[in-house]
């Protein structure tokens, strides 16, 4: 897979601090990163496996993600790699919702910008060791009502 757009290697910002943005979905993923100053430093389009080894170069990355039923597994990835993440509420991130352009790249660009700014709207959610049984998020409400569970 190849990279949409990068401004460089990441030694050339190693004061800087980074957000991602990742818009993750069943076995792929697009991410975004953006710099303190908003600038897109790097975005790509990946197997959801590839996530840490791209976000290696980037010191002091905070990542943000929208819940959903496939966020568990890189959730428990990058946080025991010691990430700073931030799990949005589907809903309430109106932004991604009411867009008129629905992209990943779109998606995971404001994902990344909402974090930048302290506006994401965050999920209640609980990850380790919890794991319900399948078809129980959408029929208790789980994923909407309460935030992601798994």
């Amino acid at each position: 897979m190849k990279d949409v757009k990068s401004r460089g290697p990441a030694s050339v910002f190693m004061n800087a601090a980074y957000y991602c943005g990742l818009d993750i979905h069943k076995e792929s993923t697009y991410a975004t990163i953006i710099d303190n100053d908003g600038q897109v430093v790097n975005q790509k389009r990946m197997k959801n496996e590839e996530i840490p080894d791209f976000l290696d170069p980037y010191p002091s990355t905070k990542v943000a993600m929208e819940a959903s039923t496939y966020i568990a597994p890189t959730y428990r990835t990058l946080e025991e790699q010691g990430y700073n993440i931030t799990v949005s509420h589907p809903k309430k991130t109106r932004y991604i919702a009411e867009a008129r352009i629905k992209s990943d790249r779109v998606d995971s660009k404001i994902l990344a910008e909402l974090l930048r700014l302290d506006s994401l709207p965050v999920s209640q959610h609980t990850i380790k060791g919890f794991s319900p049984p399948k078809g129980t998020y959408k029929e208790k409400g789980l994923y909407c009502e309460a935030g992601y569970q798994a």
